[in-house]
């Protein structure tokens, strides 16, 4: 009779054990799917931003480039982003893209480490020495 109580009040403890560890853990957070914005930064150039699929994991960053009459901007010397958490410090990561196109570069890789709300900086350096800089706020899901 001794060792059913204790066998029971064993068991009631280990459950109570584990709804307190599954009651703290955070939710997934779904993605919310391709990321796409658009700015119009100095000189009236338009920086435009995407993020397929928009998620913790591999991600393919794709920037475009165009001048105020709507035609890709061809003299960029180089193109980066760097990648910053606001309300977590994860430190900064900053990666170079490649060229696909005129006025269009890509790269692929595993830069959102972690769901939440980032912070995508987009540096261009164009031959002429001239920067064209913005900043892209991206909510990157975990799912």
């Amino acid at each position: 009779m001794a060792a059913s109580i204790w066998g029971e009040f064993t068991v009631g403890l280990m459950i109570l054990i584990i709804s307190v560890v599954l009651t703290n853990l955070p939710t997934a957070m779904q993605s919310p799917g391709p990321f796409k914005e658009s700015k119009t930064v100095t000189h009236s150039n338009q920086v435009t931003l995407r993020v397929t699929p928009n998620r913790i994991g591999e991600n393919l960053y794709e920037v475009t480039l165009k001048d105020r009459q709507g035609q890709p901007i061809k003299n960029i010397e180089q193109l980066h982003l760097t990648f910053t958490m606001p309300e977590m410090d994860m430190g900064k990561e900053t990666v170079n893209l490649t060229k696909i196109a005129d006025g269009k570069y890509q790269v692929q890789g595993l830069h959102f480490s972690m769901a939440g709300k980032w912070n995508v900086h987009v540096h261009v350096l164009t031959k002429s020495l001239e920067s064209i800089d913005t900043d892209f706020s991206v909510l990157a899901g975990s799912q």
